[in-house]
């Protein structure tokens, strides 16, 4: 009752002036945070309960990786075994140092063993991020591509071509949210997994990148807002089994300094 007196305050406070994802993001949010206290198993237990059936399913089902592979090794190593569901993994690096091209290829690496990616793009648009996952692909540069250039080179107008089959035919999908809410972009990536991923499969969302936006206006300080922001996420990828790979722009301190003060 209160999540739903809540929700009704906030739908009675609209203006006409906001966007159909954030009035559904007001009703939904509310209805998910109730069912999920209904699903949840809130009993503490024996700590060795169902653990011999845990280990005997280890031993019947060996495996190189814990998580999803990035394919990038040395990384997935680094993070304790691949993207892993329920939780996020956070690689921060400074403005304009190629957060961006890291993620397609992460993303590209995963949807082309068919599992299903989804990056939310906080940054650029769709007509800003299709030259880069291009050149990812065809290793055309990002310039020829976005100029029209490539078409003068043959082979280039061929691995482009090549490069747009190849994305047709994986589980790639992208968002650009430059204009949203943090908690219409929570909605929305649980919209994503609800309609196109099956239970029990396993699925990435790439988060480009942890950013403020109307947080600020209402008083709040900066780093409450990012807290919020990790803090919400978290609660999203925990609830509905999803691996998460978050990135974020370092401080002015990541210049000279290598320790997680960077990421303050």
């Amino acid at each position: 009752d209160y999540e739903l007196a809540k929700a009704k305050i906030s739908l009675s406070q609209l203006t006409g002036d906001e966007q159909l994802s954030h009035i559904l993001g007001i009703a939904e949010n509310p209805i998910f945070n109730f069912s999920s206290k209904l699903q949840g198993d809130d009993e503490p237990k024996q700590a060795s309960q169902g653990l011999k059936e845990y280990v005997q399913f280890l031993k019947d089902n060996e495996r190189e990786i814990v998580g999803v592979s990035t394919g990038y090794p040395i990384y997935d190593w680094a993070i304790g075994g691949g993207l892993r569901e329920k939780c996020i993994s956070l690689l921060g690096g400074r403005l304009k140092s190629g957060k961006s091209i890291v993620a397609d290829n992460i993303g590209l690496n995963i949807a082309k063993r068919q599992i299903k990616i989804l990056i939310v793009d906080t940054e650029m648009s769709e007509l800003d991020r299709w030259p880069r996952i291009i050149s990812c692909i065809s290793g055309v540069k990002i310039n020829d591509i976005e100029t029209g250039k490539f078409k003068k080179d043959k082979n280039k107008e061929i691995k482009v071509n090549q490069a747009i089959e190849l994305l047709e035919s994986i589980p790639f999908y992208y968002i650009s949210v430059i204009d949203k809410e943090f908690e219409d972009i929570i909605s929305i990536m649980r919209r994503w997994k609800m309609k196109n991923v099956k239970d029990n499969e396993k699925c990435v969302v790439i988060f480009d990148w942890f950013t403020l936006g109307m947080e600020l206006d209402r008083g709040i300080k900066e780093y409450q807002a990012l807290g919020f922001q990790m803090i919400s996420t978290k609660r999203f990828v925990a609830r509905h089994n999803v691996a998460c790979l978050a990135l974020t722009q370092l401080n002015r301190e990541g210049i000279d300094d290598e320790t997680s003060g960077v990421i303050a």
